[in-house]
């Protein structure tokens, strides 16, 4: 079991790594086309990479555990669902994607990170809109979360700058697209689901790209490496190894994990783009990290006290 754990830990922790250093292939590949068009593009590139993964994984699952087998189509018992999921959810997640992507162009990659996985803390305060009790843990992480954002966004003549809005802005729609992810998830097929969400994405970002930034086959080749990494690595591999990882890790455990792309980012655009984050916005980003944790407190708690009722029935 410990060592199932250690795997699933490295997973998420790899994960979290390649989702950081995505912040700087997007930031790269914002000085060539719009975001739009890096939205189109990479999401046709991680749908069909995401099919490849799930033909394989499936190949896996017949080879390796036959009692785990599913045929190829057998995941579309809930064929309207799925497309129903993946409609709603793409189209909720490409306008959070092109908001984070038009973002990073206006700000650096550290910041960036920093600033998307609020929706960790987004998440369940949007509970309240479905009726869900807010723990007390939830309140704390915000008030600590808006100190934090303060000094990391708002500069001496009191004002935030477009980028930083803009992520801000995808945070809260990504936390959205989680809500509802969490409802289509245990009705469909996790893979396939983000399969047709990326496909739903490109669909919906093609024309808009042809509409409004015009984009030509030269400018998508000058960024093609950056493309291909957030698509292969960030949107399928990074996709795939979470849900290999949620089989073994809790929800809280995983969510604090994940939350380390943010210091990866800041690390990888102090390495790969020289960016510097101020001793104020070091402090910000400190205390969102802390607000982060304390979100994921109650869930935490919840973990502690089911294992310690099965050593109980254990030794019963």
């Amino acid at each position: 079991m410990q060592t199932n754990q250690l795997r699933g830990n490295f997973m998420l922790l790899f994960t979290a790594l390649i989702w950081g250093f995505c912040f700087v292939a997007q930031k790269s590949a914002t000085f060539y086309i719009g975001p739009l068009t890096f939205m189109e593009v990479r999401s046709f590139i991680a749908a069909i990479a995401l099919f490849i993964c799930t033909g394989l994984l499936i190949g896996y699952q017949k080879v390796r555990r036959p009692q785990d087998y599913r045929p190829l189509f057998s995941v579309f018992t809930h064929g309207k669902e799925l497309l129903l999921g993946s409609i709603i959810c793409g189209a909720l997640l490409s306008c959070g994607n092109v908001l984070q992507q038009a973002g990073i162009a206006y700000t650096t990659a550290g910041k960036a990170g920093f600033i998307s996985v609020l929706y960790i803390i987004i998440v369940p305060l949007l509970g309240i809109f479905f009726k869900r009790k807010v723990n007390v843990f939830i309140w704390v992480a915000v008030a600590v979360a808006a100190i934090g954002l303060y000094l990391l966004c708002i500069n001496e003549r009191f004002t935030i700058g477009r980028g930083d809005v803009y992520i801000l802005l995808s945070a809260v729609t990504i936390a959205f697209d989680i809500i509802l992810l969490d409802y289509f998830s245990p009705r469909v097929d996790g893979l396939w689901l983000s399969c047709l969400q990326f496909l739903v994405i490109g669909i919906i970002c093609l024309p808009l790209a042809v509409i409004f930034e015009h984009p030509t086959l030269a400018s998508v080749y000058a960024c093609i490496l950056p493309l291909l990494y957030v698509a292969v690595f960030g949107s399928a591999i990074a996709y795939t190894l979470e849900i290999f990882a949620q089989r073994i890790i809790g929800p809280a455990i995983t969510s604090l994990i994940l939350s380390l792309e943010a210091v990866f980012a800041a690390l990888a655009g102090w390495l790969i783009l020289d960016e510097i984050l101020l001793p104020r916005e070091l402090v910000g980003s400190a205390l969102m990290l802390i607000a982060i944790i304390l979100s994921q407190l109650p869930e935490l708690g919840k973990m502690r006290r089911a294992k310690l009722n099965e050593k109980k029935e254990l030794i019963r």
